[in-house]
C-alpha cells in the first residue's frame, strides 16, 4: 500500500470525529460504554456474532455495517452515532478501533475490554487472511505479503493497546509497550484467544448477558486456517523479530493471568 493510500486515524479524528466532541457531552451524561477493542484475528468476529444474538446494542450496527460492505466504517461514523442515537442500559462499541481512537471521547464513562493471541499465531492468522481475501494479495507467497502490509503482521497487539495514535507506516517501541501495558491494567476485561470459551463466559457475565456457547462454527474455520500455514520456519523466524515487543506484551499478561 503506497503511503499516500494510507489515512492517518489522528487525521481522521481531528479531521471528523472531534465536530461531535461538543454534542457528544451532553447527550451522553451518565451513559456507561462497553468498548471492545477487537485486535484483528483475535476471534472477534464470533464474539460480535455471539452479542447479535443477544440483540446487543451495538456500534457499529448491522446496517452500517452492510453499508460498508461488512467492514466496520471509520470511527467518525462511530462518534456521530453516539452523539445522535438514544442509548439504552447496555451501549457497546465493537471493532477494529485502536485505543487512540477514545482519546476524543475520555469525558465518557468507557469500559474496555480485548482479546490477546499468541503473537505468531496471530501473525500468520493474519497473512493467510490476506492471502485468502486480498486480491492483491491472493498470487503472493507469504514473505512478499509480509513486505507489502508489514503494519498488519508487525506488533499489532501493541499497535492498537498503546496510548499515542502511530501511523501504519511507523513502527511502535517500547515506550507503546509500556503504554499498551499501562492501558491494560486499567480493561474490565482480558482474554487470551488459547482459553476463548473461558473469557466469553467472563466477559458476557460482565455485561451482564447470558452465554450461550456457540463457538464450533469458528473452531472448524481455525481448522481450516491451520491447514494453510505453511511449516517453513523462515517465516515463523521472521515474524518473531517482528513481533518482539507483542512477545513481550503477551507474555506479561499471561503470566499475570496464571
Amino acid at each position: 500500500m503506497k503511503p499516500k493510500q494510507v489515512k492517518s486515524l489522528e487525521s481522521q479524528l481531528n479531521k471528523e470525529s472531534i465536530v461531535y466532541h461538543n454534542r457528544l457531552k451532553s447527550s451522553t451524561n451518565n451513559v456507561k460504554y462497553q468498548v471492545f477493542i477487537h485486535i484483528p484475528k483475535t476471534a472477534g468476529t464470533a464474539l460480535r456474532q455471539m452479542l447479535v444474538n443477544e440483540k446487543t446494542n451495538m456500534l457499529p450496527t448491522i446496517k452500517q455495517l452492510n453499508k460498508n460492505n461488512g467492514n466496520y466504517p471509520n470511527f467518525s461514523t462511530i462518534v456521530e452515532s453516539l452523539a445522535s442515537t438514544h442509548t439504552g442500559s447496555l451501549s457497546l462499541i465493537f471493532g477494529h478501533y485502536p485505543y487512540s481512537c477514545y482519546s476524543d471521547l475520555s469525558h465518557l464513562d468507557l469500559r474496555y475490554s480485548t482479546v490477546l493471541r499468541a503473537p505468531i499465531e496471530r501473525s500468520l492468522s493474519n497473512l493467510i487472511h490476506l492471502k485468502t481475501y486480498n486480491k492483491r494479495c491472493r498470487k503472493m507467497q507469504l514473505d512478499e505479503i509480509i513486505k507489502f502490509a508489514p503494519y498488519q503482521v508487525e506488533n499489532s497487539m501493541v499497535r492498537y493497546l498503546c496510548t499515542d495514535n502511530v501511523h501504519p507506516l511507523h513502527k511502535v517501541n517500547e515506550d507503546h509497550l509500556e503504554q499498551a501495558l499501562l492501558n491494560l491494567n486499567t480493561f474490565q476485561t482480558i482474554g487470551l484467544q488459547e482459553h476463548y470459551e473461558s473469557f466469553c463466559s467472563n466477559y458476557f457475565n460482565h455485561i451482564g448477558l447470558p452465554f450461550h456457547n456457540d463457538l464450533s462454527k469458528n473452531i472448524i474455520n481455525r481448522r481450516k486456517e491451520k491447514q494453510l500455514i505453511p511449516n517453513e520456519e523462515h517465516i515463523r523466524d521472521t515474524l518473531r523479530s517482528m513481533n518482539a515487543l507483542d512477545l513481550i506484551l503477551y507474555k506479561e499478561i499471561e503470566s499475570q493471568m496464571k
